[in-house]
């Protein structure tokens, strides 16, 4: 935990981002399809 936190910590916020996106944009694709 305390080895390089600023690069973890970056790491971290990056991934969560990535994962949001993602997650954010296959719940968009599925209620779209759902209503079509």
């Amino acid at each position: 935990m305390g080895y390089m936190p600023q690069y973890n910590g970056f790491g971290y916020q990056v991934t969560y981002a990535v994962l949001l996106s993602f997650f954010t944009f296959c719940t968009a694709i599925q209620y779209k399809m759902f209503n079509s």
